[in-house]
């Protein structure tokens, strides 16, 4: 299984992801909670280009205290 699994730190302040092919599961977990709403959104869209159709994206839950 671990031959299978790749494990790869972003930059999520980037416009577009330097990644090759498609992956079947992302975790991005306890760090959307730093960014505002608007930049949230747009993290999130990458991540979804680079699923492959039958897949699944996992966030962390969590609000920012102001």
């Amino acid at each position: 299984m671990r031959s299978a699994v790749r494990f790869l730190q972003l930059n999520l302040n980037e416009n577009s992801y330097d990644l090759r092919g498609e992956f079947d599961l992302i975790f991005c977990r306890n760090v959307l909670i730093y960014f505002d709403r608007e930049v949230r959104q747009r993290i999130v869209r990458c991540l979804l280009s680079h699923l492959s159709p039958s897949c699944y994206l996992f966030v962390g839950h969590g609000r920012r205290r102001r």
